[in-house]
């Protein structure tokens, strides 16, 4: 390949940085546009070549995979350069150039988060493939035209933006709620595991057993990740077709006191939650006030389309409401209706929303409180709204013989893609500890 030939393919890929790369050392850094005295020395990336390419003589190109960890290093064939000590220090490899985030697909257990990611060097391949799917860029400005910073200060995984008007270092949790993190990405990776697998959540007494950090540690870890759960921005389109409204007071009985009898429902100052579902596996939830029609109408038209047919109880404060859809059918409760087959009315879609909220609260949480219920929210309806439907078939004999009988169950989504689609939308959600080690969301 000729030299003008390989400058042009160095200047085109280096601000792409889409593909595997190779790493070498460049004595004409101008042709980057790039003054030579600001980075010392200049790292170049370029798109990888078989056979690895000679850009000057006396130097070897080598080959680098995604997280920047090569096989051998840059050197020069004479021995006297006093730069050759500083190249060869990043030569530990601590996985083979080929491996790749995309060979995980499945994750079964915490344990076997470890056997496929020996060493941090993996998580992070790992949280970059999530992260950053179609390759790297500056979280600050979002240019692409960054550099990985090799040189031996340099911490692993530590990139640099190439605009001049920013100039800034970051890494995979840079603009995170990782951000700044001390802790192995690996932990990270583990917790995030044990939320989207756990039916009904998880405390961070038992997190913090499982991963083997403190309480305090595995608490903060709970509430960044549920700061990722909130897909309420991404599920912005109105819902067609059947939906289901219900409210819910969320809380447990309150203590017992003989000769006292407690109000339930409306006559009690529980958060009130209004949930709506629809008949394909999505739902929404938010905190409200009350359960007045000037309280539920605003929310509800921003969530359903004009021609969607509403599905309630008989609660009053729906009946002005439903004028605004296609169609409204109410169920009355009070009267042990819960079904009116002829028109395919029932809210036992919404109402399995709510008993998921029950079931966490009675059995893991015990207590949600109104500053943060809606996080809590967020994750119980990131792990309704990321499940598949699986369709079994299967003969049943009868009297007169024998016919097929079709079921379709709900199962969650593979881990791996679960966390694809958590980590993508990851920059930009940042958490902070304040001064009195609570949480801030800048």
């Amino acid at each position: 390949m000729a030299a003008s030939d390989t400058h042009t393919t160095i200047k085109e890929y280096i601000y792409k940085s889409l593909y595997p790369v190779m790493l070498c050392r460049c004595r004409a850094p101008e042709i980057l546009g790039v003054p030579g005295s600001s980075v010392e020395p200049i790292n170049v990336f370029c798109l990888t070549h078989s056979p690895p390419l000679q850009l000057s003589r006396g130097h070897e190109v080598v080959w680098l995979n995604r997280a920047h960890h090569f096989d051998s290093h840059l050197r020069k064939n004479d021995s006297s350069d006093p730069k050759r000590r500083d190249w060869s220090a990043k030569t530990a490899v601590s996985a083979p150039s080929h491996w790749s985030a995309d060979m995980i697909t499945e994750l079964k257990s915490v344990r076997d988060i470890w056997k496929k990611m020996p060493s941090e060097h993996h998580g992070r391949v790992f949280l970059e493939d999530m992260i950053w799917p179609t390759g790297w860029y500056c979280p600050h400005c979002g240019s692409v035209r960054s550099v990985a910073l090799l040189c031996q200060s340099a911490r692993a995984g530590l990139y640099q933006c190439f605009e001049h008007e920013c100039r800034r270092q970051f890494t995979v949790t840079t603009r995170t709620p990782m951000h700044s993190t001390k802790l192995d990405l690996r932990v990270w990776i583990a917790a995030i595991f044990l939320v989207l697998t756990s039916s009904k959540g998880i405390s961070s007494v038992a997190m913090s057993r499982i991963l083997g950090v403190n309480q305090k540690t595995a608490w903060k870890l709970g509430y960044a990740i549920r700061e990722l759960m909130d897909d309420r921005e991404r599920i912005a389109s109105p819902w067609s077709g059947t939906v289901e409204v219900d409210e819910a007071f969320v809380g447990g009985a309150p203590k017992f006191k003989k000769g006292v009898k407690n109000k339930r429902g409306r006559g009690t100052k529980k958060p009130i939650v209004l949930v709506a579902a629809d008949r394909n596996g999505q739902a929404k939830a938010t905190l409200v006030p009350n359960v007045q029609d000037a309280t539920l109408g605003p929310i509800m038209t921003e969530w359903m389309d004009p021609q969607s047919i509403l599905m309630t109880d008989g609660n009053r404060a729906y009946r002005k409401i439903g004028k605004t859809f296609a169609a409204h059918h109410r169920v009355n409760h009070g009267a042990r209706q819960y079904s009116r087959p002829s028109l395919g009315s029932h809210i036992n879609t919404v109402e399995a929303v709510n008993s998921q909220v029950q079931r966490a609260l009675v059995g893991v949480y015990h207590r949600l409180g109104r500053k943060h219920l809606q996080r809590y929210l967020d994750e119980i309806l990131w792990r309704w709204n990321h499940r598949q439907p699986v369709v079994k078939v299967r003969r049943k004999s009868t009297k007169s013989g024998t016919r097929t009988v079709t079921a379709a169950t709900w199962k969650p989504i593979p881990v791996v893609e679960q966390m694809r689609g958590l980590l993508c939308c990851a920059i930009g959600r940042q958490m902070r500890r304040t001064p009195e080690w609570g949480l801030s969301w800048p």
